[in-house]
């Protein structure tokens, strides 16, 4: 007996040769598409890690910066104390019972923002722990005006700033945070007396605006800044001096009787105030 060979249909031979070179060909856009994926995993990868890099960098820079202006903040005080006492180390000084008191206030004002900005430096390690929290209370703002003057009177009579301010009889407290508001006077008018040349002036001014609110300005005549220079409102322009203005709404000015009289200059007096030599 014979076997004969069963010859396939040719339709049937293109129809399986068809499906082979299908199956490859999504087979190949697979591995393509798994390749393609692992790229941009890759790539994504990288970037994370070049994001991460300046970031470190940039957090690195923060460090430096900061480290730099707490220097800066450091020497302010100090120089206050050191020059405050060696002037009641004067035998003309200690006889003069008021000066002496003055110039003790003034090394007791200095003492007091060193130890604020000691705890500024605590703050931010508080923040970083996510344990910061706001110390509410009335706030005597005239008080903390003046004794921010007194603390820059030194620095700015080194370089023969005219420093005054134009205040009105009577100024509203404020309810906030004490050191909060203490260390954003502080700030503005030790940039306003840095950035002020020798023989200019730094003023200093109070109200309440038509809605309500405490308007506290700096004014100075020093190299100020193009437009886009800063954050917080300001006026300036190069070689015409800066003016910073710091708002506090009106829900947090508490009213006193009776209304502001007409502005009075309150210039320390000059009994309190360093001459150069």
């Amino acid at each position: 007996m014979r076997l004969r060979r069963t010859q396939k249909p040719r339709g049937s031979s293109l129809i399986g040769e068809y499906s082979d070179r299908l199956g490859t060909l999504v087979r190949r856009r697979h591995a393509e598409s798994a390749l393609l994926a692992a790229k941009q995993n890759a790539e994504h990868a990288a970037d994370t890690a070049r994001q991460a890099m300046i970031g470190a960098e940039e957090a690195n820079r923060a460090k430096s910066e900061f480290l730099a202006k707490m220097s800066h903040e450091l020497r302010t005080p100090l120089n206050a104390i050191i020059g405050f006492s060696d002037l009641l180390d004067q035998d003309s000084v200690l006889d003069n019972r008021e000066k002496v008191r003055g110039y003790s206030r003034d090394i007791n004002a200095a003492g007091r923002q060193l130890l604020n900005i000691i705890n500024d430096i605590l703050d931010i390690a508080r923040i970083e722990a996510g344990q910061t929290e706001m110390r509410e209370s009335i706030v005597d703002v005239r008080r903390c005006l003046t004794a921010c003057m007194r603390q820059f009177e030194p620095q700015a009579a080194e370089f023969n700033l005219n420093l005054r301010a134009q205040l009105p009889d009577v100024l509203p407290a404020l309810r906030g945070d004490e050191l909060r508001i203490q260390q954003i006077l502080n700030n503005m008018l030790s940039n306003a007396v840095k950035f002020t040349p020798e023989g200019g002036a730094v003023m200093i001014g109070a109200q309440t605006d038509n809605a309500g609110r405490l308007v506290i300005a700096i004014r100075d005549t020093g190299i100020g800044m193009s437009p886009d220079g800063g954050v917080l409102n300001l006026n300036s322009k190069p070689n015409d001096g800066t003016v910073v203005t710091i708002v506090f709404p009106a829900e947090r000015v508490v009213r006193r009787d009776p209304e502001p009289s007409a502005p009075q200059d309150v210039s320390p007096a000059p009994e309190h105030q360093l001459r150069r030599a």
